[in-house]
């Protein structure tokens, strides 16, 4: 697959934040942790992005929207889950109006935007990087699993600029299943995040 010139392999916009999960979390995340079972967590045994808990069930780190963000790239990886659906590992956009929820369906392996199921499939022996590009009034949804070969999974009208960032097991609204069964731990990873600026003008993609 190649991807289309208007897929960059690398974001040329100025770095405004990055969370490379190593050592303590930055101290702008505020976490979400869902309470249907006590070891929950972001941060399992201390290894912040290690997210432990029920597959179905909200576990994610939330901070504030950088001014002037364009695109933001979260690489992770669904680890031992095998069962989760839209509770599977990914990312969220809040704004005034709406929302935005992109994530990796460990049981279908699939992706998932705002609860539809896509086409394009990935492998959960991977690591999965999912990068959502905000131009024109629209969110592209972009996924690769080399992070160098992008291709748009979906494409969302976006007419505002987000007001925060969820990553982690966002779920459709931030809240767990309404019936979560008492199953298996699971864990899964968020690897790093970064939030870059607009694109050069004159840019090449790379």
């Amino acid at each position: 697959f190649v991807p289309p010139a208007e897929s960059p392999s690398k974001m040329g916009g100025k770095v405004l934040f990055e969370e490379p999960f190593v050592g303590q979390l930055d101290a702008s995340w505020k976490t979400h942790v869902s309470s249907s079972h006590p070891r929950s967590s972001f941060s399992n045994e201390g290894k912040p992005g290690e997210i432990y808990t029920f597959p179905n069930t909200a576990v994610y780190a939330e901070r504030a929207w950088p001014a002037g963000g364009a695109t933001v790239e979260v690489k992770l990886d669904t680890g031992d889950d095998t069962q989760s659906n839209s509770w599977g590992p990914g990312l969220a956009l809040l704004a005034s109006d709406r929302g935005i929820t992109f994530i990796a369906r460990p049981n279908y392996q699939r992706y998932e935007v705002n609860g539809a199921v896509q086409n394009a499939a990935f492998d959960r022996a991977k690591p999965v990087y999912l990068r959502i590009r905000i131009e024109n009034k629209r969110a592209r949804c972009e996924a690769s699993q080399d992070g160098k070969q992008f291709k748009l999974i979906a494409t969302v009208d976006w007419p505002n600029a987000p007001t925060a960032l969820r990553v982690g097991k966002v779920g459709p609204n931030g809240v767990d299943y309404p019936d979560v069964k008492n199953e298996q731990l699971i864990r899964c990873h968020v690897l790093h995040v970064g939030v870059y600026g607009a694109e050069p003008v004159d840019r090449a993609p790379v």
